[in-house]
């Protein structure tokens, strides 16, 4: 059984976050492990609450599970603040052999900010440099490189940087563009698009969560990058057609009773 880790925030509506990373996981077949961050109080209105796990505890929970578990992929999410990111950054350095999906989560989908401003240097100097993928969104893009995106020729630019301050493959996601969502992935020296007409349904929570954590998925069954990326998109382009609602907002849930053939 091949084995993918979260390390990611607790979300209580599982619509994100761990919870989102497990069921993902086990769509396609892989055993989940976990290590939380952050533990947060949520619903489909918004995040009420969050408090920030103490590094030494995501330390012991990284160690544990290093110590007796083959891990097969890693994704990475919510990292709470600079020092939970540095715990995990020196952690993980000397797993070299390991594909890391570094999903930049900066905010909540209904704008409640999620990691602290400090960690954004942990980031860039440090986790981009050991990640194998990063998967930022259009606004997390234009934070962490002080710049603005309205076209795919943005997208394309915005990758490059991303490349030049130390990251080795990036998948900026489009969902923010006026008209179709097209994804732009860099892969070593070639631009991939991943063009999906833009779905209907409104604020789906979750959706950069289960994307990357597909990707991790489909890494840790041997699949290469490119098509790790691809059956996440169809994954999650079906899971949010299928999406539906639990709560009184109009925010949607993902649905992870969908199944890939050949995934």
């Amino acid at each position: 059984m091949k084995t993918a880790l979260s390390i990611a925030g607790f979300d209580n509506s599982c619509g994100a976050g761990l919870q989102a990373d497990m069921k993902t996981f086990e769509s396609f077949g892989v055993y989940g492990l976990s290590t939380m961050t952050a533990l947060t109080a949520q619903n489909s209105t918004g995040v009420k609450y969050i408090e920030c796990i103490r590094e030494d505890i995501v330390r012991m929970q990284l160690k544990t599970l290093f110590d007796d578990i083959r891990i097969n992929a890693i994704k990475i999410g919510m990292l709470c603040n600079k020092n939970i990111a540095i715990t995990v950054f020196n952690i993980l350095k000397v797993y070299k052999n390991i594909p890391i999906v570094l999903d930049t989560v900066l905010s909540a989908s209904t704008g409640q900010l999620l990691t602290q401003n400090d960690t954004l240097a942990t980031l860039e100097n440090d986790l981009f440099k050991i990640a194998t993928i990063i998967t930022p969104n259009i606004p997390e893009a234009e934070k962490l490189l002080s710049i603005n995106i309205k076209t795919i020729k943005d997208m394309e630019k915005a990758a490059l940087k991303f490349r030049d301050i130390g990251a080795k493959n990036i998948l900026i996601k489009g969902g923010h563009l006026d008209g179709n969502a097209t994804d732009v992935l860099l892969y070593k020296n070639d631009f991939i698009y991943f063009e999906n007409e833009k779905l209907d349904a409104k604020d789906t929570h979750g959706t950069g969560c289960v994307l990357s954590s597909a990707v991790a998925a489909n890494l840790a069954k041997g699949k290469c990058l490119v098509e790790s990326v691809s059956i996440a998109k169809t994954y999650i382009t079906n899971s949010i057609k299928h999406s539906f609602k639990i709560g009184k907002s109009d925010t949607t849930y993902i649905n992870h009773n969908i199944r890939i053939e050949n995934a």
